[in-house]
């Protein structure tokens, strides 16, 4: 279980790909997490769900609802979630700099982490510039045809070990 968490050896492109579907396997108990923590801020603020007035009343104020969600983030609550989202971005990061050092002897000779820093600084910058839509559309399809070429290229390694 340690080798799919190291930043050691290489991965085939199939193996990124499943990979990739794994880590959404390991982002579920955070999802579980975030909301049972919206649900408890909900029941805290003395919204009663089951009657209909009080949920037509979150309909009419959007409001409500915003201040609901926001009250959920306390210092600890958003420890809580970044501990548990914690594993699927490292299994993540180590997913990706495994296939990078592969495709580095055929691509980019020497380059790994270069390419690495790149791929990730694309993702980052497509989340700091959420709300322009030309730099979103801009950076994601850059990930995906950065994701496209991980994927599909060939990196002449005949025994991946990773």
């Amino acid at each position: 279980m340690k080798k799919y968490f190291q930043f050691t050896e290489t991965i085939n492109g199939l193996n990124y790909f499943l990979r990739g579907l794994f880590t959404i396997v390991l982002i579920i108990p955070a999802i579980i997490i975030f909301l049972a923590l919206v649900g408890k801020g909900v029941m805290d603020s003395g919204i009663d769900v089951t009657d209909p007035s009080a949920t037509s009343a979150i309909e009419n104020d959007p409001g409500l609802a915003l201040e609901i969600l926001t009250g959920t983030f306390s210092i600890v609550n958003i420890i809580i979630l970044f501990i548990a989202f914690l594993p699927a971005l490292w299994f993540s990061l180590a997913t990706i700099y495994k296939r990078l050092s592969a495709l580095q002897v055929r691509f980019f000779p020497g380059r790994v982490k270069e390419a690495f820093a790149f791929v990730i600084l694309v993702e980052l910058l497509g989340i700091y510039f959420m709300g322009d839509s030309t730099i979103i559309w801009i950076t994601g399809l850059t990930g995906f045809a950065i994701d496209l070429f991980i994927v599909f290229a060939n990196s002449n390694i005949e025994d991946h070990k990773g």
